[in-house]
């Protein structure tokens, strides 16, 4: 391997003692609170051991009060006891300041976790090396990495929201990773998401969301990257069932504009889903998924491509309308998405899970080529120190089944593609995951987008296999 991977694991050891500061500073409200803990049991010892001494002083005038006047009363016994007073005036002054500090002091505490219990933090780093090979063209490699760190907010028992920073050229909607070029210039790290969440407690089943936030539907990256993050509004109605083989109902709503003009027409996603989720045994259960996803004025997605003002990491593949000039004026298809997914889990063993998943799309408004095809099967889970997992994926994609620019960024081509996927992972530490994954993949109507074939491939109308290994450390915090 070459000596960049040594430069990427040895970063990657850089790296990690950043993160582990960021890790500790987030841990230092804990210890405080502890330090604060400790300062209020040692006020509360000191208290107790107040109350003890004037217990004990109490019985002591007692007694000199019987001695000196044992018949119930004598000018001795009154003198003794205002000899005494005086001392046992300051000791309960002193006893009910602790007191009151005490109680200040666990009110402040009680307010700081309070305010430390309704937030979470997480993250991730990942480090990778990437090598290309293609027969017709030179080998490329190159070292990547990507950092995540995301902050949730519990705000009140119905109001819920977070934000996360992500590293990624800011043009690029499609993934989070940063190629180590650039002259060791800065890396752009942007707000990846941030939202608002309300669920009200008179309607538990219903949730609405607004911002920039996680898909609300479920889907493969089929259809859209996992590192793309939608914006706009969404809507959930999820009902639970007991006692029925159907544990679960989904319904799922979303309005998510890309392109608002001051003159002309605006462009969004408008769609829904039904999930539903059933128990067809103590070991089995089946997830079935049903969207329909309604693109308006996508022809704004082309013309930023055609401008260079959206550049995703795969180029444009789809079928465009072009000027005299050859200048990008939109698609040649439009694009509404029927998008049916069935997953299949079985648990095979507690530390091996199987799960099958395969996803079909259409694009409704499409021509000829407009069907994509997605069949995983995987099995094993990255939880526990020593797991593994192993998996297979098989994609094909039509030329304008979907929106290129959103679809699947590792892909040979984000459309008419036909692509196979293994990849393998191991949890070498509860944070640490090692995997490696295999792209094999190749253009599936060469003819169509001959401007990416290797040019002495292009006369034979013929696209070689592009082999593209993926060679990851991810460290989550």
């Amino acid at each position: 391997m070459r000596k960049g991977l040594v430069c990427s694991l040895v970063l990657l050891v850089c790296l990690g003692g950043l993160v582990s500061r960021a890790e500790d500073t987030a841990t230092k409200a804990a210890k405080e609170l502890e330090e604060l803990k400790a300062q209020v049991a040692q006020q509360q010892e000191q208290i107790s051991q107040l109350q003890e001494l004037l217990r004990r002083q109490g019985a002591l005038l007692e007694d000199l009060k019987r001695r000196l006047n044992p018949a119930g009363g004598g000018g001795a016994a009154d003198e003794a006891a205002a000899a005494a007073a005086p001392e046992e005036k300051p000791l309960e002054a002193r006893v009910e300041q602790l007191e009151k500090t005490v109680a200040e002091t666990q009110k402040a505490d009680d307010s700081l976790h309070k305010r430390l219990s309704s937030f979470s933090f997480s993250g991730d780093l990942r480090v990778r090396y990437e090598p290309f090979f293609q027969a017709g063209t030179q080998q490329r490699h190159r070292e990547r990495a990507r950092l995540r760190f995301e902050a949730r907010a519990r705000i009140t028992d119905e109001l819920s929201g977070g934000l996360r920073f992500a590293t990624g050229q800011l043009e690029d909607p499609i993934t989070t990773n940063q190629t180590f070029t650039g002259f060791f210039t800065r890396k752009d790290f942007g707000l990846d998401k941030f939202w608002l969440s309300y669920n009200p407690q008179w309607a538990p089943w219903a949730t609405v969301t607004a911002g920039k936030f996680a898909y609300p539907w479920y889907h493969t990256e089929l259809t859209f990257d996992n590192d793309l993050n939608p914006e706009g509004f969404a809507e959930t109605l999820s009902f639970d069932f007991q006692d029925s083989p159907l544990t679960n109902l989904t319904l799922v709503g979303f309005q998510l504009p890309f392109n608002e003009l001051s003159a002309g027409g605006d462009s969004f996603i408008w769609g829904g889903q039904v999930q539903s989720h059933w128990k067809l045994s103590d070991e089995w259960k089946l997830g079935l998924y049903a969207a329909g996803i309604n693109f308006r004025n996508v022809d704004s997605i082309a013309l930023a491509l055609g401008a260079g003002t959206l550049r995703p990491s795969l180029p444009l593949s789809n079928s465009v309308r072009v000027d005299a000039v050859g200048n990008i004026i939109g698609y040649t298809e439009r694009f509404a998405y029927l998008d049916l997914i069935a997953e299949l889990n079985y648990r095979l063993a507690a530390r091996w899970p199987l799960r099958l998943t395969f996803d079909f799309v259409n694009n409704l408004r499409g021509g000829r080529e407009r069907s994509g095809y997605w069949a995983e099967a995987e099995i094993g889970q990255t939880r526990e120190k020593g797991d593994l997992a192993f998996g297979y994926t098989l994609m094909r994609v039509e030329r304008d089944a979907v929106i290129g620019a959103y679809s699947f960024s590792d892909l040979r081509a984000s459309t008419n593609v036909l692509n196979h996927r293994f990849h393998g992972a191991y949890q070498a530490h509860r944070h640490v995951t090692l995997e490696y994954i295999l792209f094999v993949g190749r253009l599936f109507n060469a003819e169509d987008n001959l401007s990416l074939v290797p040019p002495r491939f292009r006369p034979l109308g013929r696209d070689p296999y592009l082999k593209r290994m993926q060679f990851d450390v991810i460290y989550k915090f």
